[in-house]
Order: C-alpha cells, then sequence, then structure tokens
C-alpha cells in the first residue's frame, strides 16, 4: 500500500508491506524524520487496512484525536504531525474505476436481500474508524438513516456506551443532515458536540460514545444521471437536462418563477350565459328608448 510522506516541501512515496512500522525522529525508526518525536507513529497494514497509533494526539483532517488510540486510515486521510509533516494514504486509481455504478435504490434492495457488496458501491457511507466495528462499511440508501445499537438501526454499532437510537442521517436533495436523536447521549462532529442538525461533508468524523464513524457522500451512479433521459419529458436539442434528483423538486414551480398555463376552451355553457347577458342589455336600451319618447 502507498502512502506520501510530505515534509520540507518535498513529496515521498513509501509502499507498506504487511506488518508494524515506526514513524518518527530516532534513527532506530524505520521511517525517520528529524524534529519528530522518537517512535511518534505505528503505522499498521494488515491487507487492505491500514491503522495507526500515536503516542500523541493529532489530526486527520478537521478533527483531533487521541493518543494511543488505534485509528483505521482511510483512503486520501491525511494525518497532520508536528512540524508541518503530512503522511497521506494514497487513493488506489485504478481501483476507484473498478467500482461499480450501483446507485441507492439497487443498495437498498441489496441490503434487504443480504448480499450488498459495500465496496463496491457509490452510495454515501459511513466507516467506522474505531471500536469494535473498526472497518465495517454501512451504506446509507434510505431517505432517513437510524444511527445506534438498535437491532432494526440502518448504522448498527455494537457499543454499549451508545444509544439504541443515538441519531439519524435524513437525505434531502442531494445532502445529508444529521440529527441528534436521544438527549441522553450527545453526538459529536469533528469533536464539537452536536447541537443543531448538520450538513455533512465528505471526510467528517461522527462520534458516539467510543465509535467514531467516518462520512462519504459517495459518488452519483451512472443509472442516477440517465434517469431523466429514460423517464422524463422529451428535451429540446438546446435544452439542458435536470438532474434527477431534482426532478420531484421541479414538479411544482419555484417562487421567482411565473407559471403559464394553456388556455382552456369554452363550454356551450359558458356560451349560452354570453348569449343571454347581451340579450338582457338589449331589452334594457329598447325600453329606455320607449320612456324617452314618451
Amino acid at each position: 500500500m502507498l502512502i506520501e510522506i510530505i515534509w520540507n516541501a518535498e513529496t515521498t512515496q513509501v509502499d507498506l508491506l504487511d506488518g508494524a512500522v515506526t514513524v518518527g525522529g530516532s534513527p532506530a525508526d524505520h521511517i525517520h524524520l528529524d524534529g519528530l518525536p522518537h517512535g511518534l507513529l505505528q503505522l499498521t497494514l494488515m491487507g487492505s487496512q491500514l491503522s495507526v497509533t500515536s503516542q500523541r494526539s493529532f489530526r486527520i483532517g478537521a478533527a483531533l484525536f487521541p493518543a494511543r488510540v488505534p485509528r483505521l486510515v482511510v483512503a486520501d486521510e491525511a494525518l497532520k504531525l508536528p512540524n508541518d509533516v503530512v503522511i497521506r494514504r494514497v487513493v488506489d486509481a485504478k481501483a476507484r474505476e473498478q467500482r461499480k455504478a450501483i446507485d441507492t435504490a439497487a443498495v437498498a434492495e441489496e441490503l434487504l436481500n443480504g448480499d450488498a457488496s459495500l465496496e463496491n458501491t457509490r452510495a454515501a457511507t459511513l466507516t467506522c474508524v474505531t471500536g469494535f466495528d473498526s472497518g465495517r462499511v454501512f451504506a446509507l440508501p434510505y431517505i432517513e438513516n437510524s444511527i445506534g445499537r438498535a437491532d432494526d438501526a440502518v448504522v448498527r454499532v455494537r457499543d454499549r456506551a451508545v444509544s439504541r437510537r443515538q441519531a439519524r442521517l435524513v437525505k434531502r436533495g442531494r445532502e445529508f443532515v444529521l440529527e441528534a436523536a436521544s438527549p441522553m447521549n450527545p453526538a459529536y462532529i469533528n469533536g464539537i458536540k452536536l447541537k443543531n442538525p448538520r450538513v455533512l461533508k465528505t471526510g467528517d468524523t461522527l462520534e458516539l460514545g467510543r465509535t467514531v464513524l467516518r462520512f462519504d457522500a459517495g459518488e452519483r451512479a451512472l443509472s442516477e444521471h440517465s434517469v431523466m433521459m429514460a423517464h422524463g419529458p422529451a428535451l429540446s436539442p438546446n435544452s439542458a437536462p435536470v438532474p434527477a434528483p431534482l426532478a420531484a423538486e421541479r414538479a411544482e414551480p419555484m417562487h421567482n418563477e411565473t407559471l403559464e398555463l394553456p388556455p382552456s376552451p369554452r363550454s356551450s355553457f359558458q356560451d349560452l350565459a354570453l348569449v343571454m347577458v347581451g340579450l338582457s342589455f338589449t331589452l334594457l336600451g329598447m325600453a329606455l328608448a320607449a320612456i324617452l319618447v314618451d
């Protein structure tokens, strides 16, 4: 597995093999970087999973991570160390290209059947990076996705410090909004207590009890892009197609739009009413003329 070490404006790639290596400022460390404490990090590679344990707290993305707690490192995550040293797990471009274009509807169906291949899905996911479920990937295929230790939770974590339903992720358009569901057990986003609903971005970490989950917004599948072309109204060559997730939103006019309706044909009853009104005005005119003559 490739990692990048960015230090002193230089980038060096290191190919890790299965097992553990140390990163620090001592000549005894496998990866020696001057200025770092001795044995600062231990990187452990087991198959496709890379975990890190640090002797000091450090940052991964926007979140500060505590010392001496093993933490899974997801592809493209950057570990920020003292002296502006950055260690990043390199994205396997070939593996990404081979991911199947499975949309969220297909993921939901496969989850119900119990045979979803989550590593191939492009749906939004939560990856457990610490705790008993470390390494598990949870797909988020529904409009509302409950998170907790309940048996029927969409994201079920095996952590006794977590409530049966501690939080939920609600899909609104293209965004996922995290909402707290348990007043007793708070949730934390990037180390900050969740007080109000918050839109998640790729890389945000959700902390529940002793479990940390990393959010990935996923990628839109090809079938999702083609929904409007397959089932929507015909489009002129010069018009831009409306993305499928916005189809429901575009079913009604926006506040700043004017809705023009085609004129409806008059009924025979409307025509008769117009004739009667005209005849009434004619008779009234004749009556007035007779009075004036007299």
